[in-house]
């Protein structure tokens, strides 16, 4: 014997439009977060050293390699301020595009 499926919502919430879904609080960001700055750096590091490409990620590579530490502490440090950059930018965006976010 099949049952019968609700779909609808259950008849002891109110209308649809007055039940709170937890999707509605604004903590639901649709925007790129600041993580994908440096990531971009992260993945030059990876494709140009497995294509032996110049450039800043396969620099850093060869540096790490060969124990350069001031410039593998230049090349962590760029990325750490490319990460907050990233997150003040997302923050900032966020709070243009979406009116119920004050900057307080």
């Amino acid at each position: 014997m099949r049952q019968r499926v609700f779909i609808g919502f259950p008849p002891i919430f109110p209308e649809r439009e007055d039940f709170p879904l937890p999707h509605d609080d604004g903590a639901n960001r649709n925007l790129p977060h600041g993580g994908s700055l440096p990531g971009l750096f992260s993945g030059a590091l990876i494709t140009e050293t497995l294509f032996m490409i110049p450039g800043i990620g396969f620099t850093s590579y060869q540096a790490m390699i060969a124990g350069d530490i001031p410039f593998s502490m230049f090349y962590m440090t760029f990325i750490a301020i490319l990460t907050l950059i990233g997150n003040l930018l997302s923050d900032i965006l966020y709070a243009v595009v979406d009116p119920r976010v004050r900057i307080a």
